[in-house]
């Protein structure tokens, strides 16, 4: 692993040829799906349902747009979903699905 991360820092290999572990100097490579399952084994966090409500009050509006990382555990979850093309160098658009749906009525009885 010392070796690859090393030929990484030099710019001889791309981040994608890593092998999937912990390096030394904190940085993670995770396998194929595993950051999702990680994401979708944990409960939701505050920006997480806080991001959620604002898509669920927004449905089928465009203009709401949450936080890279938050968008991407929503989506992970299968909460959100990209519509539309993506444009060239900004976020893509997203909406709730119908599992975001139900999971936010779910959230919210509980209030």
């Amino acid at each position: 692993m010392t070796l690859a991360l090393d030929r990484y820092l030099r710019g001889e290999i791309p981040l994608e040829q890593l092998p999937p572990g912990k390096y030394p100097n904190g940085m993670r490579v995770y396998a194929d799906g595993e950051w999702e399952a990680i994401v979708r084994s944990r409960p939701l966090g505050k920006l997480e349902r806080a991001c959620l409500e604002a898509y669920f009050r927004a449905d089928g509006q465009l203009g709401y747009q949450g936080g890279i990382a938050t968008n991407e555990k929503l989506e992970a979850r299968g909460f959100i979903e990209v519509i539309g093309p993506r444009p060239e160098g900004r976020m893509p658009n997203y909406n709730i699905t119908k599992a975001g749906r139900n999971e936010w009525l779910r959230l919210s009885e509980n209030l």
